[in-house]
């Protein structure tokens, strides 16, 4: 009788330090939530979130580039899109953290598609392309931008930088770009 109970209590603490050991474990697990934007518009590229990822993850998760262009204030790693001659870039600071990313996307993404799934810009800007229609429509809580023509619907380019603001983004993510139509000048 005596090895029962002593058969239970110890069966009872194992199963107890079972549960206690999982909801600890519990607790410290992060949960990753899934993104408010829809599926087709994911908020990181192949696992590569601006600002946070280097050079380093970069490569780890695409392999090699096809070339590394060097400037002043970093680099730029350069990879094939799959899509015509059109290539993905993935710009790095001289620190080696990604902070920009361009990347071509296929003609059965239209601008109306990026409105139902992330409402009206925060952003627009004019620059390239500009006399073909395009301008970059940014939505900065979201860290997303694309490059569209409102009247053809087409969308040329899907940009992924940090989550910013508008001034931030002029300066560092588009400074090619401006707030006015130079539609007019010559």
């Amino acid at each position: 009788m005596k090895k029962i109970i002593i058969f239970f209590v110890i069966s009872c603490l194992v199963v107890l330090l079972f549960f206690a050991f999982r909801a600890r474990r519990a607790e410290n697990k992060t949960t990753v939530l899934p993104s408010p934007m829809p599926t087709p518009f994911p908020s990181l590229y192949r696992g590569i979130a601006p600002g946070v990822s280097t050079e380093n993850d970069a490569i780890a998760s695409l392999g090699n580039p096809l070339r590394k262009d060097v400037s002043t204030g970093g680099g730029t790693l350069v990879y094939s899109s799959g899509i015509g001659n059109q290539p993905v870039n993935i710009d790095v600071t001289r620190g080696g953290v990604v902070y920009r990313i361009y990347e071509p996307v296929d003609s059965s993404l239209r601008y109306n598609d990026l409105t139902k799934g992330f409402g009206p810009p925060g952003l627009v800007l004019y620059g390239r392309f500009e006399r073909q229609g395009f301008r970059l429509f940014a939505f900065l809580d979201r860290g997303v931008a694309f490059l569209a023509n409102t009247e053809t619907q087409e969308v040329k380019e899907r940009w992924y930088f940090p989550k910013t603001n508008s001034e931030t983004f002029r300066q560092i993510i588009a400074p090619n770009m401006s707030l006015e139509s130079t539609q007019g000048q010559q």
